[in-house]
């Protein structure tokens, strides 16, 4: 009986429908959460992605894969006694090279400031070349200054 297998171009035609990371194509969001207070709600959050979800303690990280640019985030589930000091939701650059971070510390007591108004992404500075410091003054052959006085010496 002769048996014939499908494994091989069947595997290869599996592979090529799934979808691939490629180099580029995707950047990588490192949200942390840091709650500190007198009155701390343990249950945690939800960390929202644009239309991601992902649950995190209340001190913590999730990483999210995402296209590169800008991305709104938001930490949900936060306890009406706490607050985001920096601002909730917040928005976020993801570039394609290195993993960007996005910080939420919570405050959670009975006497917490109001939360500031939210604030569009803050670019990050382009690298800037060195500057070379300016080349000293050229004295006139021949004199030369210290202080206020100035002396001259010419040729005979």
């Amino acid at each position: 009986m002769k048996s014939s297998s499908l494994a091989g171009p069947l595997s290869l035609a599996v592979l090529l429908l799934m979808p691939l990371r490629l180099a580029g194509q995707t950047g990588d969001l490192r949200v942390v959460v840091a709650t500190s207070g007198s009155k701390v709600d343990t249950n945690g959050y939800v960390v929202a992605l644009d239309t991601l979800r992902q649950s995190v303690g209340v001190v913590g990280f999730v990483v999210f894969t995402v296209k590169p640019g800008i991305h709104t985030a938001i930490l949900l589930d936060v306890a009406g006694d706490c607050i985001v000091p920096e601002g909730n939701p917040r928005k976020v650059i993801v570039r394609r090279v290195g993993v960007a971070e996005l910080r939420f510390d919570v405050v959670c007591g009975e006497s917490v400031p109001e939360p500031p108004a939210p604030q569009e992404p803050v670019e990050p500075p382009a690298p800037q070349e060195p500057v070379e410091p300016p080349a000293p003054a050229a004295t006139p052959m021949g004199s030369c200054s210290v202080g206020r006085w100035v002396a001259t010496i010419e040729p005979p």
